[in-house]
């Protein structure tokens, strides 16, 4: 299970309203708002929930794994907020800290789009979201041996946590990943939760 979860928002009803233009109005334009409002955060005191976890932050290989969207929506989209997100993140951990950082979108892959999870509870959307994302076993070895010493699931929103789980269900098929990863940090970031 993970180490901690860091969330820089609550999902009030003023963030929840510049997701929902950002994300459905394929508002991009906003990129630049929310860029900022991290930075801010960052600038307060990132990762406040690690620190005592990790006592020496600067230094760390982190490896930032967004959550993945099928090809289509983010065609239709035009972007993904979760990679763009964890773009944001990894920026700001290598001005900030001097991280050797890495953004890996391939090492997970969403293959099936379930309906809108909004209104559904957390057993509901387990369910829509067990055989929605597929390891990419082929590069499990590459990712074990560039030697993360903090691997953080990034996402936009968390509301019930569904669909981090199921991410980590996904890994722990690998058994070689899943016994790396109970070796070192795992975080869940988001910008908002519920």
């Amino acid at each position: 299970m993970y180490n901690d979860t860091l969330s820089l928002f609550s999902y009030t009803k003023e963030i929840k309203s510049l997701f929902r233009i950002y994300k459905y109005d394929l508002a991009y334009q906003y990129q630049r708002s929310l860029e900022k409002l991290t930075a801010e955060y960052f600038r307060i005191d990132p990762f406040c929930l690690l620190k005592h976890k990790e006592a020496q932050f600067s230094g760390k290989h982190i490896v930032l794994i967004p959550v993945p969207m099928t090809r289509k929506k983010r065609d239709d989209r035009g972007f993904s907020p979760a990679y763009e997100f964890a773009l944001i993140v990894g920026r700001l951990l290598r001005d900030m800290f001097e991280c050797r950082v890495s953004v890996c979108p391939e090492l997970l892959v969403k293959v099936t789009d379930s309906e809108a999870q909004a209104k559904k509870n957390r057993k509901q959307r387990l369910l829509a979201l067990s055989k929605s994302y597929v390891l990419k076993e082929v590069l499990v070895s590459e990712f074990i041996e560039g030697k993360p010493q903090i691997v953080c699931i990034v996402d936009d929103v968390l509301t019930t946590g569904a669909t981090t789980t199921t991410i980590l269900d996904q890994f722990s098929i690998n058994t070689r990943l899943k016994a790396y990863l109970k070796t070192i940090l795992l975080v869940r970031i988001t910008f908002a939760s519920a």
